[in-house]
């Protein structure tokens, strides 16, 4: 898993260092992970995000070679810093993928554990909220996604066709275009039913699952850590 307080998205330091009432964690003390964050605090823009030259300082002064995909420093007690394109993850070198072996039937209504998930389902009409889920809770039209629904990990040469676009495509292109960190991409869920990938859980649903003012009767979705 990515530290859930490490991520930084778009550059976005957050909690890690830009922001006096979030000091960092103290997992991420030491001389050299101060100094990496402080730097990401220095080069903000007026939104609170670090800019690529204060990402390509890090790599810089601790080892990196530069700014661009697959970049990463190690640092002391197990932490990565890594920058794919404009996403920058501290991560820890230490955790562990969790397995995505086979497949994994979801409850539906219910509760199921998938390897490092907890996903708990529900069925109900269309709420005015339905149109608004996201990251890691989906509402879904079930008569579009026909059942069972289950849980896996990406197979190679997936397709998906993500919410918004008129046709499908690879779901590599898609994760790169997420700016999903490669090292991850194997991690992130899929929800698959008998017409294809419903759901790359943490981005986006597709198109044809979504909630419509013709869905009858609507599943959702619920990820949590765990």
């Amino acid at each position: 898993h990515v530290l859930p307080e490490a991520i930084v998205r778009a550059g976005v330091v957050g909690a890690l260092a830009g922001r006096d009432e979030a000091p960092p964690p103290r997992r991420v003390r030491g001389e050299r992970q101060r100094a990496a964050l402080a730097v990401l605090a220095e080069h903000q823009d007026g939104h609170g995000h670090a800019t690529a030259r204060g990402q390509r300082r890090v790599l810089e002064q601790h080892g990196g070679a530069g700014p661009g995909a697959g970049r990463q420093v190690h640092l002391p007690r197990g932490l990565v810093f890594e920058v794919e394109h404009e996403v920058a993850v501290l991560t820890s070198d230490r955790e562990e993928t969790p397995s995505w072996a086979g497949e994994h039937p979801l409850h539906i209504p219910g509760v199921t554990g998938l390897p490092g998930w907890q996903v708990a389902a529900e069925l109900g009409p269309p709420q005015p909220e339905d149109q608004k889920r996201d990251g890691l809770s989906a509402s879904l039209d079930l008569a579009a996604c026909g059942q069972p629904l289950w849980g896996r990990r990406r197979h190679p040469g997936d397709r998906f066709r993500p919410l918004g676009l008129p046709q499908p495509k690879k779901l590599q292109d898609f994760m790169v275009d997420a700016h999903i960190p490669r090292r991850h991409r194997d991690a992130v869920p899929l929800v698959v039913s008998p017409r294809g990938i419903v759901w790359v859980v943490g981005h986006r649903i597709a198109e044809w699952a979504k909630v419509t003012s013709a869905t009858e009767r609507v599943v959702r979705l619920d990820f949590q850590p765990g």
